[in-house]
């Protein structure tokens, strides 16, 4: 038969392994991914403002410390002459979060921006 006391001590040898082993070996920071959606939405005038408003975005969360390679951005109608950006087509959101959902970690964050037309309903997302 195991002591109240023997227990005790397993249970606090445990807690200070645990507490030293955590010590060393902090977990890994989390990374922070955005993607940035922008639509179609109204003329043409209204979807330049949409384009310089994912431009500004992107800037102030590199400025925020996110990495550039963590900031996706799509267009809807093609690249809108922005590097590194891409065009809105079903096929590319989904291969871009497959790829996501391979790199992202546990506690990492996903920030989502949409600027334009869109819709979010129990059917899901609905780009118009």
């Amino acid at each position: 038969m195991i002591s109240r006391e023997h227990t005790m001590k397993k249970k606090f040898f445990i807690l200070a392994f645990l507490s030293f082993f955590t010590a060393c070996f902090p977990p890994l920071p989390a990374d922070e991914y955005a993607v940035i959606l922008s639509l179609k939405s109204g003329g043409q005038k209204l979807f330049d403002t949409n384009i310089s408003y994912c431009k500004d975005l992107e800037s102030m969360l590199s400025k925020a410390g996110l990495k550039k390679e963590n900031i996706i951005i799509f267009f809807e109608g093609g690249n809108a002459n922005y590097q590194g950006s891409l065009e809105s087509a079903p096929d590319n959101i989904s291969a871009k979060f497959k790829s996501l959902k391979d790199s992202a970690k546990e506690n990492d964050t996903l920030w989502f921006f949409i600027f334009g037309h869109a819709n979010l309903n129990r059917r899901g997302l609905s780009l118009a």
